[in-house]
């Protein structure tokens, strides 16, 4: 855990931070998994969170763990897709091979 420091208060961790200011802790822990100067400063997200810089979501920098993640998403979708286009065919294919040995 790292203390960091918001409007002058500094707090021990991200989740004392979240109980004295009401903000809910998976958004900080995402915002901190997502961005990467959040990653290396609680306080941005903090700050993000608390209303008090504006988030620039197209650009601000990502970490490389959401990078990696959105690509394993697209790999994943792309097989999906394939899959069902394969299941489809079959089913296609099965209709009418009945009707031609007929």
């Amino acid at each position: 855990m790292r203390s960091f420091e918001v409007q002058g208060k500094t707090y021990r961790s991200i989740p004392e931070f979240c109980h004295k200011n009401k903000v809910s802790y998976w958004k900080m822990i995402r915002l901190c998994r997502k961005y990467a100067r959040a990653h290396k400063d609680p306080g941005v997200a903090a700050r993000w969170a608390l209303g008090l810089e504006t988030l620039n979501y197209a650009m601000e920098p990502k970490t490389n763990s959401v990078l990696r993640d959105n690509e394993l998403s697209n790999i994943r979708m792309q097989d999906l897709r394939a899959r069902r286009k394969r299941k489809n065919k079959r089913a296609v294919v099965d209709e009418v091979l009945p009707v031609i040995k007929a």
